[in-house]
């Protein structure tokens, strides 16, 4: 194998390599059920690097209506530079998702420009309903939550479209936000975006991160290629070997660390930058005959994980 074709695959590349957790897939689910019902909005917690942006990545266009249609969803991340005006969120807004605006532009203005277009998305795909999704929802201010109430009330009046929140945060940071949400003066907000909560995790069992090793062993490079597993150690794999029989020593690496540091679940990230490392450094290098738990340890300890659980602790 050329050195050019070994480091052209997907794995190597984080924008492109994508891998479906049961998470993402149950987050699917609730989204839907949640577009079915006509929930007006949701809260979205998840400990950092879990995955969180990701998954919304990944499920944005296979949300459904009960006619089968694509829910449209629309993607907005509140950075911790912007200021916490109303106007600001507005022209974030537009700015995000790539509207043109004057920066002397009224606020009305440049609602309307808004309501328009998540209107006109609507219409494109033929349903009455759109998600927003508003990741880093924990720099906002409370103030600007209501903006997102407004564009919900006038798009149902105006347009007779709905637009469904899901308020994204990091479950260390979310606290502050949600306490005012709860405070007796926003109720309103409360009720409509922060009533149904959902946590987003990583990896928690064997069988999800076999359900992960199982991609592996399926995802083929290119198109018609060998599989990922395939592609790293060809030998192995026309042998019988499979990723997926290594889950259960996987899953025992970070269990270790589990006990002694307290970690709950596996972060995307770190998971598979660990097995990444193991598949393409010390598979490749050592043969999976040889495989060891001193490989995963290493892996593990390469991968990030150990500071960010030691800072969580």
């Amino acid at each position: 194998m050329h050195a050019k074709d070994y480091y052209g695959h997907p794995i190597f590349y984080p924008v492109e390599f994508r891998l479906i957790t049961p998470a993402i897939k149950e987050l699917q689910n609730v989204l839907t059920r949640l577009v079915w019902t006509g929930a007006t909005g949701a809260s979205l917690l998840g400990f950092t690097r879990a995955g969180k942006t990701t998954a919304i990545e990944l499920i944005s266009d296979k949300i459904k209506s009960r006619s089968g249609n694509k829910i449209p969803v629309l993607r907005y991340s509140a950075h911790q530079r912007d200021q916490h005006t109303i106007r600001s969120l507005y022209v974030n807004l537009l700015t995000h998702l790539d509207l043109p605006y004057r920066t002397r532009e009224k606020t009305e203005i440049l609602i309307d420009k808004l309501l328009m277009f998540i209107a006109e998305t609507a219409k494109k795909h033929q349903v009455k309903q759109v998600i927003m999704a508003v990741d880093e929802a924990q720099r906002l201010a409370i103030p600007q939550i209501d903006v997102f109430a407004e564009l919900d009330d006038r798009l149902r009046k105006e347009y007779s479209v709905s637009l469904m929140c899901l308020f994204i945060g990091n479950q260390e940071q979310m606290g502050r936000l949600l306490d005012a949400v709860h405070e007796g003066r926003n109720e309103h907000i409360e009720g409509r975006f922060f009533r149904q909560l959902f946590r987003f995790g990583g990896l928690r069992s064997k069988a999800d991160v076999s359900y992960c090793l199982k991609q592996y062993d399926q995802l083929r490079y290119p198109y018609d290629g060998p599989t990922y597993t395939e592609y790293f150690i060809p030998s192995d794999y026309g042998n019988g070997f499979r990723l997926t029989t290594l889950a259960g020593s996987i899953w025992s690496g970070f269990r270790r660390y589990h006990k002694t540091l307290g970690a709950k679940e596996w972060a995307m990230e770190y998971f598979v930058r660990t097995v990444n490392l193991l598949l393409t450094d010390y598979l490749t290098k050592y043969g999976a005959a040889n495989y060891s738990d001193d490989m995963i340890s290493e892996c593990i300890n390469v991968s990030g994980l150990i500071p960010e659980l030691e800072l969580r602790e």
